[in-house]
């Protein structure tokens, strides 16, 4: 009982802080958009600061399943797997919720420290420590060359920010345009195989030996 309460806590709460922004949301918005009474809200959280830090948790659980997505059986189709997962993960960070999430956490993550690092610790962490581990096994099979699995994914992920990430941060594009996320995401790939794609054999000089 006490996990659906929380449930609809947080879910009210995610239309609170989506609606007002944190500034503007008030425990009383919290209890109108939930439905749940002033009691029960206070029982599982006693004020506002707490009630964020939950969640920005669980939003950022929810959303993690979005972040750099490898399929279960593991693909030795390092293109196509890497592709797809950049294709998703560009889709994911240029969304609306996305945006809204980190906007209000950066804002928040000053006065409340702990606020950023939950937002990490269960976000970009995830997907970041999923795809090293991907890295790590195509490189044991020879598939890719990455010293680094857990930098090289950092990475990735930001090659999958170029442009149009922080032009919707910015509030530059209202809009997503799928054909140029879809750019964003194939040139991310093509650069980062680039990088680590399997090393051949040097070719032996012309002539043979001197």
């Amino acid at each position: 009982m006490r996990r659906d309460k929380v449930a609809v806590i947080l879910d009210g709460a995610r239309r609170a802080f989506r609606a007002h922004g944190y500034a503007g949301t008030s425990m009383d918005a919290v209890v109108r958009h939930s439905g749940v009474s002033k009691a029960t809200l206070y029982k599982y959280f006693p004020d506002k600061r707490a009630l964020f830090h939950a969640y920005v948790q669980d939003e950022c659980v929810r959303q993690a399943s979005h972040v750099f997505t490898i399929d279960a059986d593991g693909s030795d189709d390092v293109d196509a797997t890497l592709r797809r997962a950049a294709h998703g993960v560009v889709r994911f960070m240029v969304s609306d919720e996305a945006i809204e999430i980190f906007r209000m956490t950066v804002a928040e993550s000053a006065n409340q420290p702990e606020v950023g690092r939950t937002f990490y610790e269960a976000g970009p962490a995830v997907g970041i420590a999923r795809l090293a581990a991907y890295l790590a096994r195509m490189t044991e099979k020879g598939l890719l060359t990455v010293p680094d699995p857990e930098r090289a994914a950092e990475r990735l992920a930001e090659l999958c920010k170029a442009g149009l990430y922080y032009r919707r941060l910015l509030n530059l594009d209202v809009s997503v345009d799928a054909a140029e996320a879809a750019r964003v995401a194939d040139a991310a790939i093509d650069m980062f195989l680039l990088a680590y794609g399997p090393r051949r054999p040097a070719a032996p000089p012309i002539g043979g030996k001197d």
